[in-house]
């Protein structure tokens, strides 16, 4: 098993990576840190020894490809796994505005999830999704 993805063990800017990975078929390592002191210790002493260009979370290894950043991560397993449209730029720009979109739509729902009136701003945010999701169909 050459592919490793590192993030922390929460639903967060690793989850997009872990489903791609999920979707691809492919055998990979999910090392989870967990998210307190012994994970916050463990990525202090493993981050600057990885051979890491820029030491960050999430991480993925691919053999000799190292890869750090969720969206370079993302981007990475896309062209890897051939989920990226074609090689014409109109294409390649259209699958990025998509990327960024569902970035987006993660940040909203985070932000929804973690706001103390979240009842009350349920059924508005229900219907933004609504809306963005139906742009790209």
């Amino acid at each position: 098993m050459s592919l490793t993805l590192c993030y922390w063990g929460v639903r967060a800017r690793g989850e997009i990576p872990r489903y791609l990975l999920r979707y691809s078929g492919v055998d990979w390592k999910d090392d989870r840190l967990p998210p307190d002191g012994t994970g916050f210790a463990r990525w202090g002493a493993e981050k600057f020894n990885l051979g890491l260009d820029l030491p960050n979370l999430p991480y993925l290894i691919d053999g000799d490809i190292k890869v750090t950043q969720s969206l370079a991560v993302m981007r990475y397993l896309g062209r890897k796994f051939g989920l990226v449209p074609g090689d014409a730029e109109k294409d390649i720009v259209k699958c990025e505005m998509i990327e960024q979109e569902a970035m987006d739509l993660r940040a909203d729902f985070q932000n929804l999830c973690l706001d103390k009136d979240f009842e009350q701003k349920k059924a508005g945010y229900i219907e933004k999704v609504g809306g963005k999701l139906g742009l790209l169909n």
